[in-house]
């Protein structure tokens, strides 16, 4: 876990980002650094992530939920604005739908849960890769432009999914949240009824967990759709995203 604290005299809610599938706290590390200038930041692994244990329960968007209102409680943190991508944020919205008194607002990046559309071909890329240059060609389809991610970046994850036990509790994320192919849960009415106010950020161009034709989803004040940007928009257009980011969590402070 990694925790930032913002320069001195400012504060606030904290910030608590989630990543997404396969990824980790180091998902953030380029848009962390404004993001604690104003107010604190918590970011944290996943189980099965990262350097997090293995015990994923059932693998389920609920178990995840609930690991994250417990890293609250044990941090002694009442609520935050909760920033969720992917996975994560389908994490976000289930932490609203079942502690809702743990969410002071939510972002969400590119989030899964409000539609059942899923490239499989990434998701049982990832975790089937067993070379660098399997991976590199999955790592890809998150992207939009293909030479942000190297080889280099490749050889790091693998090293990751190489660890003991990390394929098996990722297969049990695969089974639990995208079986049949699809993604195994919608939260299109958790985030139409939300009692607090959300941000949805996304790439035109995802190939991973396309932008489903929900009317308004990404249109201001609080959506911004990215053009020329995939699946990862903190790092393929981490200024972008920061500042909507910041200014976002600047304006629901100040909210009764």
């Amino acid at each position: 876990m990694e925790q930032q604290v913002p320069e001195p005299g400012r504060a606030g809610v904290p910030l608590l980002l989630v990543h997404g599938f396969g990824g980790s706290l180091a998902s953030w590390q380029l848009v962390t650094p404004t993001l604690a200038r104003t107010r604190p930041v918590i970011a944290f692994d996943l189980p099965g992530h990262g350097e997090s244990s293995q015990a994923v329960g059932e693998g389920s968007v609920a178990f995840f939920a609930g690991v994250t209102a417990g890293l609250l409680d044990a941090l002694d943190v009442p609520c935050a604005h909760v920033v969720g991508h992917s996975l994560g944020g389908a994490v976000a919205l289930s932490l609203l739908a079942h502690k809702p008194e743990k969410v002071r607002a939510l972002s969400l990046l590119a989030p899964a849960g409000l539609s059942r559309c899923v490239n499989m071909a990434f998701i049982e890329g990832f975790v089937q890769a067993t070379t660098p240059e399997a991976l590199l060609e999955v790592m890809t389809m998150a992207v939009y432009a293909k030479g942000l991610v190297g080889r280099k970046a490749a050889l790091v994850q693998l090293a990751q999914l190489n660890r003991p036990g990390v394929r098996a509790a990722l297969q049990q994320v695969v089974e639990a949240c995208f079986r049949g192919g699809e993604q195994a849960v919608d939260l299109r009415g958790v985030l139409h009824a939300s009692p607090v106010a959300c941000q949805v950020i996304w790439g035109r161009e995802d190939a991973v967990l396309p932008l489903p034709p929900t009317e308004g989803l990404v249109h201001p004040p609080h959506g911004l759709l990215l053009e020329q940007t995939g699946h990862l928009p903190q790092l393929e257009r981490p200024t972008v995203v920061a500042q909507a980011l910041a200014a976002f969590a600047a304006q629901e402070a100040q909210a009764p």
